[in-house]
This record gives C-alpha cells, structure tokens and sequence, in this order.
C-alpha cells in the first residue's frame, strides 16, 4: 500500500471479498496524536480494514524450487532436493497431510507425449527429493534431460486444498564430457589423433542409460587403466588417455588396445562390446 500511497491527500478504496464466506472488518485505529481545534484537541483516528479469508478461499503457493529453475544432477553425489510450500494467507489451517506430485512429460516409442510420475505422502510443508530419484524417472523415460512439473495438494477435513499454479524445474547432468545428442545405435569411435603423444582422445554413443566400462590395454592383454566405469546417460561421451597406466607411468611406445563395454541397466544384459587399437609415439 505504502507504494500507492506516498503523500497525504483523500483516497478511495473498494474490498471485495474472494469468498461469500470471507469476512472484512472496517474499524479505526488511534494514531497516537492529538489534532487542535481552537481551545481543545481532538484525538486522532485513522482508518483500518481487516481481512479474515475462509478456508475455501486458502490455496497453496509452491515456494521451492523456484519456477522454472535449472537443478544439475549427479549420478553420484547423493544429494537431495528441498520442495517447500505455503498457505496463500496467514490461517491457521489444520492440514491432515499433503501430496507431492512430480511429473516428467517425454517422447515414448510412438512418438506421442507421455508422463513419468512421483507421487508422495508428506506430513509437513517440506520435504527432500533425492536426485538418484529424479534419474530413476530419467532413465525410466530415457532422456539424458528432462523438464519436471509438480505441485501439490492437502487434505483437510472440510475438503482438498489445491496449489493455485504448478511449477517446472528443468534438469541437466552434470558431466561436461557429455553431449545430448540422439544417437540410433551404440558406437565406439577411432581414437584421435592416432599416433599420439602425449595424449589421445575416446568417444562413443549410448542410445540408452548403460553402466559403461572402458579400459586400456597392451599388447599382452594385460590391463593398465580404466577411463570409465560408471552409469552413463545416452548421447555422445568423450574421455582422454594421456598414455599412462594406473600407476601414473608413461607408456612406452607401442600398440594398446581399447575396450568398451555396455550394459543394459534394465536387464543387465550386455548390449554392446567392440575393441579397437592405437598407437603411443615418443
């Protein structure tokens, strides 16, 4: 108010109530001063309106994440995520429980639209999403990213208290080797360059979440280093060798062998294996 009204003067107001059942109140409060009017003083009284919602008029507002935020995921932080809400007016509300929903639209096999959903129970206005639950949705649906939706509702004993709006909360992996491409087939990639010295790098592509191992070999078939061995989203991922083994040694010149293997995460089966060689140079 104090931003409409910033200088003294005459000024109209209107209050209309949300709800046939919201109740406002026009009374008057003293200012503490007194007003001279020639040999006496009148007290002065200043104007004052309440406003007392109803129930029916006390929605939900989502407080966090904020709309429309950008959350980065990884796949082995063991994080959580904080949803917080509140009451659209100060009420004491006597809430039995609330639902967390959370959904994540995505492309299924026919290309039509459809949603992944989390719901949840919640005692309180507060709750945390561990991040792992948020990928198992990712990798449900198969996306390396997604945008997530969610809002919320409470149980009260008169009725169902809803959020005036849902809010989104878009996701990416936190992995800057990684590129959110949409690969058809699994692929390992020739090393470049090739001879190499010092270094070389290693790409493939995933068509899906896969737990991945890529490992160094030499010419004996001995393994001297593993570049990846961890869950991997589908797109394109790329890592370096510096031509040394686990130890920290450099390699001598020679021919190594590099060796990718995918597994399916659903099944765990393996859905893809190939070899390829390269050339460390001094």
């Amino acid at each position: 108010m104090s931003s409409i009204i910033n200088e003294p003067g005459k000024y109209s107001f209107a209050l209309a109530p949300l709800n046939s059942n919201d109740h406002v109140t026009f009374h008057s409060n003293e200012a503490g001063g007194n007003i001279p009017q020639g040999y006496f003083s009148k007290r002065e009284l200043w104007p004052s309106l309440s406003f007392t919602p109803s129930l029916d008029s006390v929605n939900v507002v989502l407080s966090a994440p904020p709309n429309d935020s950008m959350i980065v995921l990884n796949s082995s932080s063991g994080d959580s995520i904080l949803f917080e809400w509140r009451f659209t007016h100060a009420q004491d509300v006597d809430v039995s429980s609330y639902l967390l929903k959370i959904g994540l639209p995505y492309s299924g096999n026919t290309r039509d639209m459809d949603t992944l959903f989390m719901e949840l129970d919640v005692p309180e206005n507060t709750v945390s999403i561990s991040e792992e639950d948020l990928l198992d949705m990712l990798i449900e649906a198969n996306v390396s990213q997604g945008v997530f939706f969610w809002d919320v509702s409470g149980t009260m004993a008169s009725g169902e208290m809803v959020a005036i709006e849902s809010h989104s909360f878009n996701t990416v992996i936190d992995d800057p080797n990684h590129e959110s491409i949409f690969p058809d087939e699994y692929r390992l990639y020739h090393n470049y360059p090739n001879p190499f010295n010092p270094s070389t790098t290693l790409s493939y592509d995933l068509i899906a979440w896969s737990r991945v191992s890529l490992d160094i070999f030499d010419i004996l078939g001995r393994n001297i280093m593993t570049l990846e061995k961890s869950l991997k989203a589908p797109g394109r991922h790329t890592t370096q060798w510096y031509g040394k083994d686990r130890k920290g040694l450099k390699m001598p010149t020679g021919v190594y062998f590099y060796r990718l293997i995918v597994q399916d995460i659903i099944s765990g089966k393996k859905a893809f294996e190939k070899t390829e060689k390269m050339m460390v140079v001094k």
